[in-house]
């Protein structure tokens, strides 16, 4: 009984884990196409 009381915590922070992983690609990938047509900008004006 221990080891599935010990499984069962590995599991929830495993989730919590993974919980955190997903929040934080979905904030980056939104932050990413804001960010990359100014970066184009700034490579096109340096360009000209």
């Amino acid at each position: 009984e221990e080891d599935s009381a010990e499984l069962d915590a590995i599991m929830s922070e495993l989730q919590d884990f993974k919980v955190e992983l997903e929040e934080n690609s979905k904030s980056s990938l939104c932050q990413q196409p804001l960010s990359i047509p100014k970066y184009n900008k700034i490579e096109k004006s340096t360009m000209n």
